[in-house]
């Protein structure tokens, strides 16, 4: 380009005159903070929405208040693998339109569309420019109300669980075991994942029974982040009026029933030279006052794998880093973990070790839980996990995506969002007692334990691994 060429670009596009039909920022007062507004319709849902100054995107997300934990997965009317196949069969076909039909205008609209089931609810969002907002609106309703599941693609589906069962990472099946062995024979204790002998049993007749049962608009809850609440009530009102209102008060909650136990399953992992060992104990839950003290505690153990490019916030101070993965070489990852629920939650330690070091890294897994009942955390450690736990949650904060399925999951838990200064001030009067007050619960109660994948050797007896367990807290 020349130099003339290079002065007329510069002079016709100045860096301080806005470009030609970008939205005009309406500024941001001095100390003030985006709120949220909130509305219910005339059938029950809750319908909350902030806007962005100067957003050019819209994020749509819904909330079902079910999940695996709410399914019936035993006897003629099993309702085993709904949650998993509504999470694979969402944005597909519906009674207006094709799935090939959903696909092209979300690529049109510029937008995109996501599924995420959990035990105790199911999570749909779309994320579109805002000049299209309202055709998105109009595939969300769609895809919540009006889903057709048509038997092509249910068997596709099957075959995504069958690929999902052999590709998934490790941790996806030794964490749901321990949940599994923690909650047996409670909802908690369901299958997460639609076992693969179940899958044929899953029909477009299961998938309408069991959203007649949990899809309606006191069950439900839809955040829109990045338009005005006027405009959010004008498109959702008409869209979303044919979710039943039902009754929430009558819909029967998961009970949790902590049980504690030892399953194992032998099945080949991606990395056939290591099993993964997962040890969790019970805490609280959503509500519970020791739920800031537990995620402080995941950030203090933190974790990875032997191999990391290092780096700030890789977490390569953390506990199982530097007394875990750079002592015992037989280890090939480990990271601590929570799985919280409503009224109850696991903390745990996640490991890959070779087969004849099982034992290893059960006494491993222990002994760090034991360490923190027994002995305060410096508060150099104390202040860097709460730094590390608050910059990561700011950070996550910062997504637009995130905002919205933070807000509708808090309404769906809390019936409120709690601010992210609020949460701040919660991690920082965290104390170093509070996080062995939180330890010595935890191993009071018996361990959760699951072992996942080919040749296993010295696994001990549940009964001796409990005894173990209440040693070395005692000691």
């Amino acid at each position: 380009m020349g130099e003339k060429a290079a002065i007329a670009l510069k002079n016709s596009l100045p860096m301080d005159v806005a470009f030609p039909g970008s939205p005009t920022p309406t500024g941001i007062g001095k100390n003030s903070a985006p709120t949220i507004k909130e509305s219910t319709l005339s059938n029950g849902l809750t319908v909350t929405s902030q806007e962005l100054p100067g957003s050019l995107m819209v994020t749509l997300g819904f909330i079902v208040k079910c999940g695996s934990a709410y399914e019936n997965q035993t006897g003629p009317n099993s309702t085993l693998g709904a949650s998993h196949f509504l999470e694979l069969n969402a944005f597909r076909t519906t009674s207006k339109r094709s799935h090939e039909d959903i696909v092209k205008k979300l690529e049109q609209l510029g937008g995109s569309a996501q599924c995420i089931f959990l035990r105790e609810n199911i999570f749909y969002c779309v994320d579109v420019l805002k000049e299209n907002v309202e055709e998105a609106f109009d595939i969300l309703a769609e895809t919540i109300t009006a889903p057709a599941f048509p038997e092509e693609e249910l068997a596709e589906s099957r075959d995504i669980v069958q690929f999902q069962a052999v590709e998934a990472v490790a941790e996806t099946f030794s964490r749901d075991l321990v949940q599994r062995a923690a909650y047996a024979g409670s909802p908690l204790g369901n299958h997460h994942f639609c076992p693969l002998d179940s899958t044929e049993q899953v029909t477009a007749k299961t998938l309408h029974d069991f959203r007649s049962k949990h899809f309606f608009g006191e069950n439900c809850l839809l955040s829109v982040v990045g338009l005005g609440h006027d405009e959010v009530m004008r498109m959702v009102t008409p869209r979303f009026q044919a979710l039943p209102k039902g009754n929430a008060a009558s819909l029967v909650r998961p009970t949790a029933q902590y049980k504690g136990g030892l399953l194992v399953e032998e099945r080949e992992l991606k990395d056939p030279n290591f099993i993964k060992v997962c040890m969790a104990f019970e805490v609280g839950g959503w509500n519970s006052p020791n739920l800031v003290p537990m995620c402080v505690i995941q950030t203090l153990l933190g974790g990875g794998s032997s191999f990391s490019a290092g780096g700030p916030g890789k977490g390569m101070y953390t506990r199982l880093y530097t007394q875990v993965l750079n002592k015992h070489y037989w280890t090939e990852a480990v990271e601590a973990f929570t799985a919280v629920n409503d009224n109850c939650g696991l903390l745990g330690i996640d490991t890959s070790c070779p087969p004849d070091y099982v034992a290893n890294a059960i006494i491993m897994v222990i002994e760090q839980f034991a360490a923190l009942a027994k002995t305060p955390v410096t508060n150099e450690e104390l202040n860097r996990a709460k730094n590390m736990l608050k910059s990561m949650m700011m950070m996550n904060l910062e997504s637009r995506l995130m905002i919205c399925e933070d807000t509708v999951r808090q309404y769906a838990t809390y019936g409120r969002r709690k601010s992210p200064s609020d949460l701040c001030q919660e991690i920082d009067n965290v104390t170093a007692q509070d996080l062995m007050n939180v330890a010595r619960s935890m191993l009071s109660k018996p361990p959760s334990l699951s072992v996942v994948g080919q040749g296993a050797q010295n696994i001990p007896a549940y009964e001796d691994l409990v005894h173990f367990t209440k040693v070395k807290a005692a000691l």
